[in-house]
């Protein structure tokens, strides 16, 4: 199987059309005989055929890089990780957010960084309660509006033995500091790492351009937000 999911490319102005490559598997029984190929040949046609720009996907196994570099994708995003410096202030304060207040953080965040994959709005609420509710096996979400003063922005994440993860943020710089104090203090975690652009970088996700016009774009210049995952 190989399913196509809805996606936006941005790029600094209008948003294109593109398509998430999700799910691509072939039973063990029938593998190395080409069918992967065939089915990743049917996916561009189709998507051409729907006028997306390009496509995307994040392999399931270091492994998977290589397989998917000779159907012609690249690595163009990576995804970072960094200790956050934490500091209790008594004006931080977290509240938890709504799925509409949630969407509307975000929204605001995609638009400000101006380079971004992102599945299509469709799918965005469904993803929110798939974090908030997850399958067993898979660590709950918390998703907090964090008031600070007069301003307000959001941090996304789970704790996870004694580390809280810090998925999805609009804050930086000291007002993450206070964000990440008052998640320390809350959840009884010992340090606070997120994710984003900056800190220790690994592959991540692969870009296929059916534009070509997208074909040398460089791998700092894109950001790949598959909504918390």
């Amino acid at each position: 199987m190989l399913l196509l999911l809805p996606a936006v490319l941005t790029l600094g102005e209008a948003p294109r059309t593109a398509r998430y490559v999700y799910g691509a598997a072939t039973a063990p029984a029938y593998r190395r005989r080409g069918i992967l190929r065939e089915l990743e040949e049917h996916a561009v046609r189709h998507a051409r055929e729907e006028g997306a720009a390009a496509l995307a996907l994040v392999p399931g196994s270091p492994e998977l890089f290589q397989v998917y570099r000779r159907l012609g994708y690249r690595t163009r995003f990576y995804l970072g990780e960094s200790r956050t410096a934490a500091s209790l202030s008594s004006s931080t304060v977290l509240v938890p957010c709504g799925a509409d207040e949630f969407l509307s953080f975000r929204r605001k965040l995609m638009n400000r960084d101006g380079n971004t994959l992102e599945l299509g709005p469709e799918l965005c609420e469904f993803r929110y309660y798939d974090y908030l509710f997850p399958c067993p096996g898979r660590p709950r979400g918390e998703i907090y509006r964090v008031e600070q003063g007069a301003s307000a922005g959001y941090v996304a994440g789970f704790l996870k033995g004694d580390t809280y993860r810090i998925r999805e943020t609009d804050l930086s710089g000291d007002a993450l500091s206070g964000a990440a104090g008052a998640l320390l203090e809350r959840s009884g975690a010992r340090r606070v790492l997120t994710a984003g652009r900056t800190g220790r970088r690994a592959p991540y996700g692969m870009l296929k351009p059916l534009d070509p016009a997208l074909a040398h774009l460089p791998p700092s210049a894109l950001y790949m937000n598959l909504m918390l995952d």
